[in-house]
């Protein structure tokens, strides 16, 4: 498939966009350009030629009436358009992982490459501010380095990071269902207990009615009591461990909660560990009457 986007500086919406669209196509063969000629005659055209058609497969977004989002009024960049349209393909069909993606990186380059501010998205859309990154591998002024060269170099570390980026969100994704299934399961819809360890992700804060959650470290042989954080605060929870807990450790902590294997809280409030499950489960049951 014969692809065309523009020469010159590169930015991260056409650098990602031809990151999924390569993964998409192996065969694609891209030419750097703003020759009309080989707009006209190219199979996709992103970022350049002044047109945005799904069915002709063009996706620029410079042009008077570019395409915005509906909730928003965002305009899109070259990458969105292609990510709204080949974005779950290369999530391959995961439409959670597709979306979150969108929200929380794909706006943010979007808005940064068009000169506007992702409105209530900027904070889940700048918490990968890529834009900057990918901007640093331009070549440096009077270096005699390759405009196309460099770009292929960016489009090399944008294919890790999304990459990276995909898994790691569809793995959050794993964890937060297997997280509803245990509050589901619990006598007590405000906490949830897990049989392994598992990384607190912002979908764990997004579940309704959650506060705890505990699960063994087995690697060290303790077990862990999570106070869930509001979703993009990471040290602020919506229930936060008693005050009279933080930062207290070993026999002063076991004193204070009367727990004897209790080992360590937080002073931010947000973690307490104790030296077995029946440890932790009484500190649950302390933080839950506090």
């Amino acid at each position: 498939m014969k692809a065309v986007t523009h020469n010159g500086k590169f930015h991260a919406d056409e650098v990602f966009a031809t990151v999924v669209l390569q993964k998409l196509c192996p065969d694609m063969q891209l030419t750097r350009t703003r020759e009309p000629d080989a707009i006209a005659v190219a199979d996709i055209v992103y970022d350049v030629g002044g047109v945005y058609d799904h069915a002709a497969r063009r996706y620029d977004h410079h042009q008077l009436g570019a395409r915005t989002r509906d909730d928003t009024g965002l305009i899109y960049s070259a990458f969105g358009l292609v990510w709204d349209h080949y974005g779950l393909e290369y999530c391959e069909g995961d439409e959670d992982v597709w979306r979150y993606i969108d929200d929380m990186f794909v706006r943010g380059i979007d808005a940064d490459d068009n000169g506007e501010v992702a409105t209530q998205w900027d904070e889940r859309a700048q918490e990968f501010p890529m834009t900057k990154v990918i901007d640093q591998l331009n070549p440096l002024p009077d270096s005699g380095e390759d405009s196309d060269a460099q770009f292929w170099k960016a489009v090399e570390l944008a294919s890790h990071v999304l990459e990276r980026m995909t898994r790691r969100v569809a793995s959050d994704f794993a964890v937060a269902r297997e997280v509803r299934q245990a509050q589901a399961e619990s006598p007590d819809s405000r906490y949830a207990e897990l049989s392994r360890a598992v990384t607190m992700n912002a979908m764990i804060s997004d579940i309704d009615g959650l506060e705890f959650l505990l699960f063994p470290d087995e690697a060290q042989a303790k077990w862990l009591l999570y106070a869930v954080n509001i979703a993009g605060r990471s040290y602020e929870s919506k229930c936060p461990l008693p005050e009279s807990w933080a930062g207290l450790s070993g026999e002063e902590l076991a004193r204070v909660t009367g727990v004897t294997d209790a080992q360590f809280c937080h002073k931010n409030r947000f973690l307490a560990v104790a030296g077995t499950r029946e440890g932790v489960l009484k500190l649950l049951e302390k933080a839950l009457q506090s």
